[in-house]
C-alpha cells in the first residue's frame, strides 16, 4: 500500500509514526514502547487458561488468540526494525510457534519478546538511516524508528482490547 493510497485516518497514524521516530531517539521511544507492553502484561494477571480462552464476543478475538498474535507480530516488527537498521539482536531459531504453546508459556513469551523489543533500543544506532522503508498493511512505507514505535499502537490497541473482554458479562469468573 502506498502511503497515496491510505485514507485519512491511516495518514495520520502514519504520519505520526514517521514523525515520532525522526523527532526522538532510539532511547527516548523506548519508554514510550515499554509502557504499553507493561500495560498488556498486567492485562492478564490473575488470568486463568480457561479465562484466557473464552468468547465473550462472536466477532472479538480471545484473550488467547490475541496473545499468540501480539508475539507473532512483536516478532515480525522487531526482524523488520533489525533488517532496515542492520543491526541484529534476535535469533529465529529461538523462536517457537506461540501455537505451541500454552498460556503460562504464551505470557512468559510475551515478557520475553518485550525485553528483547526493548533491548533492541540500546543496540541500534543513533545515527540510523531513516531512508530505507518497508510497508505496513494500513499505514504505508515506515523507517525503522517508525516500525519501532509502530508496537507502542500495537499493544496499546491490544490493552485495551483484553481490558473490554475482562469486564464483559460474558467473561468467566476465575
Amino acid at each position: 500500500m502506498t502511503t497515496q493510497q491510505l485514507t485519512e485516518e491511516q495518514q495520520n497514524v502514519h504520519n505520526y509514526l514517521r514523525g515520532q521516530g525522526e523527532k526522538y531517539s532510539w532511547l527516548d521511544l523506548w519508554p514510550r514502547v515499554l509502557r504499553p507492553r507493561l500495560d498488556l502484561i498486567a492485562q492478564l494477571d490473575g488470568i486463568t487458561a480457561e479465562q484466557a480462552e473464552a468468547r465473550t464476543s462472536a466477532d472479538e478475538w480471545t484473550i488467547m488468540e490475541g496473545l499468540r498474535h501480539e508475539i507473532a507480530v512483536t516478532r515480525s516488527t522487531l526482524h523488520i526494525v533489525e533488517r532496515l537498521s542492520g543491526v541484529t539482536v534476535s535469533d529465529p531459531a529461538d523462536e517457537v510457534d506461540p501455537a505451541e504453546l500454552s498460556f503460562e508459556e504464551l505470557r512468559t513469551e510475551l515478557m520475553r519478546n518485550g525485553i528483547q523489543f526493548g533491548q533492541l533500543a540500546a543496540a541500534l544506532p543513533e545515527d540510523a538511516d531513516l531512508e530505507p522503508t518497508h510497508p505496513h498493511g494500513n499505514f504505508g512505507d515506515l523507517h525503522c524508528r517508525a516500525w519501532y514505535i509502530f508496537q507502542r499502537i500495537h499493544d496499546v490497541d491490544h490493552v485495551n482490547q483484553w481490558q473490554s473482554i475482562r469486564e464483559s458479562d460474558d467473561f468467566p469468573a476465575a
